[in-house]
């Protein structure tokens, strides 16, 4: 992984060496890995949507096979490298379980990820995403697809995802697939990553 910028070091760098000797203050780098494949998985959606790739929830908000797809990828990635992980998701299982079709779709979507991965481990990844957080607990919160309509539109769009402790912001990744490289060239941005009271960085 190459990190291209880091906003505490003052000006840009262009960094070759390896994300812990950059980063020392991340204790999960597989976070940053997880984020990266779920984006990879969003990209791909996007690029081929079908009809059968988006629902409706009742406020008639579009959640797409990508929304899912992404959660369960977060969820299920979490859940691996903590044994009682605590989410706050925004999808849950429900247009699965009354949508065979989207099910499927999903599922396909999440194989490009993990190509075993089975149907009966979707919706409880899924629902991994059900805590309610709170003022004095500690969990994590996704947002899978910021920007759904910028996304059916084949446009910006972000996968956004916080460590919460006591109500304060411990860690934020901010995934941005099609942001474009800035006019000189220097910054090419898809993932930023911040930490309290360390710094903010992008990450390539």
């Amino acid at each position: 992984m190459k990190i291209i910028y880091g906003i505490n070091a003052g000006k840009s760098k262009d960094l070759n060496t390896s994300m812990n000797n950059i980063i020392p203050s991340i204790p999960n780098p597989p976070v940053l890995e997880a984020v990266q494949a779920a984006l990879a998985v969003t990209q791909q959606v996007q690029s081929r949507l079908r009809a059968t790739d988006t629902v409706l929830k009742n406020d008639s908000s579009p959640v797409t096979v990508a929304d899912l797809a992404a959660q369960v990828i977060i969820n299920q990635s979490l859940s691996e490298l903590y044994s009682e992980v605590k989410i706050v998701g925004e999808e849950d299982s429900s247009s699965l379980k009354e949508d065979p079709t989207l099910a499927q779709n999903v599922l396909q979507a999440v194989r490009l990820w993990r190509p075993t991965f089975p149907m009966e481990a979707l919706c409880p990844a899924l629902d991994l995403g059900n805590h309610a957080g709170g003022a004095t607990d500690e969990f994590w919160t996704l947002d899978p697809i910021d920007g759904t309509k910028g996304f059916l539109r084949g446009e910006q769009y972000a996968l956004a995802l916080a460590l919460i402790k006591n109500g304060e912001i411990q860690q934020g990744f901010l995934g941005c697939p099609n942001l474009q490289a800035s006019e000189d060239g220097r910054t090419n941005h898809k993932i930023f990553y911040a930490a309290r009271n360390s710094g903010a960085w992008g990450v390539l």
